[in-house]
């Protein structure tokens, strides 16, 4: 969504062209200021604000014709000024949209209807595993992971990042870059099917094999072998843990995989977190444990040594006016 670059990018004139000259803006009870207003407090806002992560998601469609719709969205927003300061909001707006001229979909109302710590929105990322909206491994443009090896400490970090996205044959996958895992080739195209398979495209003979399953139930396994490798190896789910802790942070709704090689007997272990992704990774000689992190917006680990404020979208735009 142009909102979600615009707010990354803090690039006002791409910002403001989301909206119609009509816009207006406020909370559930009321319409507050115009179009004229936002682009000042944007103005202000992009200009104070030393990082600024939005994350966005459609949740329910409630009007559409051929030229307006009114559509509800979860967002969460985080806003870093540069005495540490955070603004945190999360919730639900209501956007309504209408088609200009030439064809373009704009906003044309902005309306705060839900937020604070007990939001819908919150409440969808923290269920637990069996909820359909938990996502293990998180597959967007700009995620990435640094790992550190606690068997090795001298040797240098192991950073992953989702860098670009492609069509193959019909299916959407995305580059993952760098990833010094088994399995994931360099760079490695993988994509997570309807069903919860982590799936990962072979180019040398253009198949696509199923990894990880990750919708599984403790005991599920399955057999992997990849083309013209004469290693076969097992895929077990192996627990499901309440949390798990890494430098990263503590992490909850934790998948735990066995992979055994059934030619030499080798094991290692993959933990995959809840909205976050693989976590941590034992072999014979290597423990590679999640650093730090950029997962769908959102930084880890978390900042505890700043304050933070909890407000509304609508609070935080009416702080910059």
């Amino acid at each position: 969504m142009v909102l979600k670059r615009a707010y990354t990018e803090k690039n006002l004139e791409l910002y403001m062209s989301s909206f119609s000259e009509e816009s207006r803006f406020g909370n559930a009870s009321e319409y507050l200021w115009d179009i004229e207003q936002e682009r000042a407090i944007h103005q202000k806002m992009f200009a104070s604000a030393k990082e600024i992560d939005l994350n966005i998601e459609e949740l329910l469609i409630e009007e559409s014709t051929e030229t307006y719709k009114s559509t509800i969205y979860n967002y969460r927003l985080n806003v870093q000024l540069p005495s540490r300061q955070v603004l945190h909001a999360q919730g639900q707006v209501s956007l309504e949209f209408v088609q200009n001229k030439l064809g373009y979909w704009q906003i044309n109302s902005f309306r705060e209807i839900n937020s604070g710590r007990n939001s819908p929105w919150n409440k969808t990322v923290t269920n637990s595993a069996a909820n359909d909206s938990i996502d293990y491994f998180p597959l967007t443009v700009g995620n990435y992971w640094t790992y550190h090896d606690r068997i090795n400490p001298t040797l240098p970090d192991v950073q992953a990042s989702i860098t670009d996205s492609l069509v193959i044959r019909g299916n959407l996958y995305y580059i993952l870059q760098q990833f010094g895992f088994p399995f994931f080739i360099q760079p490695a195209f993988v994509r997570v099917n309807s069903i919860q398979q982590l799936i990962i495209f072979i180019p040398t003979d253009s198949s696509a094999l199923a990894i990880f399953d990750l919708a599984a139930t403790v005991g599920d396994s399955s057999i992997i072998q990849f083309p013209g490798d004469r290693e076969i190896r097992i895929v077990e789910l192996f627990s499901k843990k309440d949390s798990s802790k890494v430098p990263a942070g503590t992490f909850t709704d934790v998948l735990e995989f066995l992979i055994t090689d059934f030619n030499s007997g080798s094991r290692s272990i993959y933990e995959f977190a809840a909205n976050v992704g693989i976590i941590r990774q034992r072999g014979e000689n290597q423990e590679l444990v999640l650093k730090n992190a950029k997962v769908n917006g959102r930084k880890y680990p978390l900042m505890t040594d700043v304050e933070t404020r909890f407000l509304s979208w609508a609070q935080i735009k009416l702080s910059f006016r």
